[in-house]
């Protein structure tokens, strides 16, 4: 599902939710630059979490890595998370890459 985030006629943001008969994944949500600050993205979360109430609402996010190029990113979306009640989880993954098998560890937030 692709659901546009509107302010009357001013576009705010997006979400990608792809889903099954029982789980809802939040693949992609995405707030405008400048309509940042202003409660829309909670907006979009709760919007999102009535939506698919009946399914498991999840999503995953990268790790909380000091040494990651994006770090205050990210610390700034677990928070943003966090303010709208996610509950954290966590959950292995592994990625096969060039024919090396590398393992990557991710953070899972069931709603």
């Amino acid at each position: 599902d692709f659901w546009a985030f509107y302010e009357q006629e001013t576009w705010v943001g997006f979400a990608y939710v792809i889903q099954n008969e029982t789980l809802a994944y939040l693949f992609y949500l995405a707030i405008a630059p400048e309509q940042r600050g202003k409660g829309y993205g909670h907006q979009a979360m709760a919007c999102l979490k009535e939506q698919y109430a009946s399914k498991t609402l999840f999503l995953s996010l990268e790790t909380l890595d000091e040494q990651a190029g994006n770090y205050e990113q990210r610390k700034k979306r677990h928070a943003f998370y966090q303010q709208c009640h996610i509950r954290f989880k966590r959950a292995r993954f592994f990625m096969m890459e060039w024919a090396l098998a590398e393992k990557f560890i991710h953070l899972i937030m069931i709603i």
